[in-house]
């Protein structure tokens, strides 16, 4: 349960409690950059079940079912990278917000999303 995802990746061992999903294949650091997006966080405010407290429940099949866009290998990795910096050790938490922020255009730009449209996602999360 949280306002928005929690989405991270790893490439060790973890473990987790039964309130953790994990995934596995390809494409993780892509798709994390994507769930963890404004426009992802205000998606499943609309599909997914609230606790009654202003807290949404991600719940396995509601991410199951949210719709991460495929695109083109060389658009994948530019996203990644922009991902890639945020995990680096040396940035800031501007650095970390410019990053995320830089992530939010492009999944933006991904869905074709206008300057209105994109307003109206910021005022509602």
């Amino acid at each position: 349960m949280s306002e928005r995802g929690r989405f991270c990746y790893s490439d060790s061992e973890v473990y987790c409690v039964n309130s953790a999903y994990m995934m596995s294949g390809n494409s993780l650091k892509f798709i994390c950059a994507v769930l963890n997006s404004q426009l992802f966080a205000w998606y499943k405010q609309s599909i997914a079940p609230s606790t009654g407290m202003g807290l949404t429940v991600w719940l396995k099949y509601i991410v199951e079912e949210l719709p991460v866009p495929k695109v083109s290998q060389n658009d994948q990795q530019d996203c990644e990278k922009i991902f890639e910096q945020i995990y680096s050790e040396q940035n800031s938490d501007t650095e970390v917000s410019n990053c995320e922020a830089q992530i939010d255009k492009y999944v933006y730009r991904l869905f074709g999303l206008t300057a209105p449209e994109i307003s109206l996602i910021h005022s509602q999360i």
